[in-house]
Order: C-alpha cells, then structure tokens, then sequence
C-alpha cells in the first residue's frame, strides 16, 4: 500500500521543485498514480476545512481540520487490539509503526489520551478506505 506511506509520499513532493525536468516528471506521475489507485482523488484527498469540496477554504488556520469519512470501526475495540490490527494487517511507515507501538505501551498502562485513540480510529478508517 504504497500511497499510505507518508515518508516516501512527502519525498516524491519534495522532488517536484528539483531542478532536473525529468525527475519531477517522474515524481508527478508517481504521485498521481498513488492518488488513483488510493481511490481517494485529488477530492477527497484535499478537502477544505470544512470537509466539503463545494465550499472554499477558509481563510485562516484557526478552523477545524476536514472530516474525514467514518468507516465502521468497532467503538468498543481496545486501543490495544486496534494498535496489534493495525500493525498485523497493513503496510505501515517505519515512522508510523514506531507512533503506534509507544501508543500501545500507553494503552497497555491505561494511559493513552483521548485524542490519540480517536486518531487510532481515524486511521483505521483511512486505511480501510484505501483497500481495494
């Protein structure tokens, strides 16, 4: 799942100012195949604020980040349970699988905070989006 990792995904971005015509060709058409096999767009990839693409961005940073849309992921699963399904059944950054095994130390000590078991849901909803 090539388009989730978010290391060479921000790498291929950063090539598109390199100097050389054909490397940012390549990193373009890189990036553009990802988008499409995500199934996700340029749409719903880059949604305004708001979480609509019918309306504009908003002019500030102070508004609430985009909606993403919910996939069934069980409520009541453990943070722990979500963090092992999340590192067995998905291809993950290296970086990423690093933030969800600290995650799963604090969960296993109960202390994992409220905002990091709703961005383990989120992530599940975002990987299971992108499966074919």
């Amino acid at each position: 799942m090539p388009f989730m990792d978010r290391e060479s995904f921000i790498d291929l971005l950063n090539r598109l100012g390199d100097g050389d015509d054909q490397v940012v060709l390549a990193a373009a058409r890189t990036i553009h195949a990802r988008v499409a096999e995500s199934r996700f767009g340029w749409d719903g990839l880059l949604l305004p604020a708001g979480g609509s693409s019918d309306e504009p961005a908003p002019p500030d940073a102070s508004t609430p980040r985009p909606v993403l849309p919910t996939l069934p992921v069980a409520e009541e699963e453990p943070d722990a349970d979500l963090i092992d399904r999340l590192l067995r059944d998905y291809d993950l950054s290296d970086m990423t699988r690093g933030d969800l095994l600290e995650m799963k130390a604090q969960a296993d000590q109960g202390s994992l905070l409220p905002d990091d078991s709703k961005y383990l849901r989120d992530l599940a909803a975002r990987l299971a989006l992108a499966e074919p």
